[in-house]
């Protein structure tokens, strides 16, 4: 899952007890083949999860490999492989410190014309301090297999453009949400209120990015489709807690629209930029 400002070692992290295991499901209309190499092979991971990765298969029962994992410069990391079973099973193991270790584990299942996706994150401590981290992990990798969907159904095989800010911010989920879909920002009237397959549009300066809502767990998580842009993807991602915390944009793009990146990109950044300037 996308690393965070609270996934550092925590004192009270146990050892032995946790909480039960993260578990999401999602059906991909696609063969087994296809799921299996879209979540394996690096290249095809950084088109709908992160936006770099290499996976290293080990030589034998003893040694599953290695995974290594981008979201930009301080979100980076290695973990080994628990797991690399072909078309069935691919799982990692994180060391979270404190000797707290998590597993993340997909598992593929044929289903009538297509296959299932099934994603056990498990090792979450049972204490209160782990349930704001608990809750990211849960509306993140609801996003992340809802655009690993989007992107084997249709865009399989296409590279992506990934635009994207990292912006520090401070004050309550709710104070930075308002500011963000407000008039001043994303200008989303009622985000808060707004179901699955609503219309939307996000402004950003002078682009207009319409198109229908995808997932809303306000405050925390907001994920759109933007057609018009390469039918691609918007993620809204309000992560971390204390003083100064980060919120993040994550906008896919495929296809021709891969060319406007800049132009989104640069919008993207002045809109953050205003909103919550770096002195405030």
């Amino acid at each position: 899952m996308t690393p965070d400002d609270t996934t550092q070692a925590r004192p009270d992290a146990p050892t032995t007890d946790t909480r039960p295991p993260l578990e999401k499901a999602i059906r991909v209309d696609a063969p087994i083949e296809t799921v299996w190499k879209a979540i394996s092979d690096g290249k095809e991971m950084a088109r709908w999860f992160t936006l770099d990765a290499r996976i290293t298969p080990g030589t034998g029962t003893e040694d599953a490999g290695r995974i290594w994992l981008s979201f930009g410069p301080g979100m980076e990391g290695e973990a080994p492989l628990a797991a690399f079973d072909e078309h069935r099973r691919l799982g990692w193991v994180e060391d979270h410190g404190s000797g707290r270790r998590m597993t993340v584990d997909f598992h593929l299942e044929p289903a009538e014309g297509g296959t299932v996706v099934r994603l056990v994150q498990s090792g979450f401590g049972p204490e209160a301090s782990w349930d704001d981290y608990y809750d990211g992990v849960d509306g993140g990798w609801t996003y992340f297999l809802m655009n690993l969907k989007h992107y084997v159904e249709h865009h399989w095989g296409a590279p992506r453009e990934n635009v994207w800010r990292r912006h520090e911010v401070s004050g309550t989920r709710e104070e930075v949400w308002d500011r963000l879909f407000g008039d001043a920002g994303l200008a989303v009237p009622d985000a808060d209120r707004l179901a699955a397959d609503a219309p939307v549009t996000l402004r950003l300066g002078g682009l207009d990015l319409a198109g229908a809502v995808l997932l809303n767990r306000a405050p925390r998580h907001f994920a759109t489709t933007i057609p018009d842009y390469g039918d691609g993807l918007a993620f809204v991602e309000l992560e971390g807690s204390g003083p100064a915390w980060h919120l993040g944009i994550w906008i896919s793009l495929y296809g021709e629209a891969r060319i406007r990146a800049e132009a989104v990109g640069t919008a993207l950044g002045s809109t953050l930029a205003a909103l919550f300037p770096a002195t405030e």
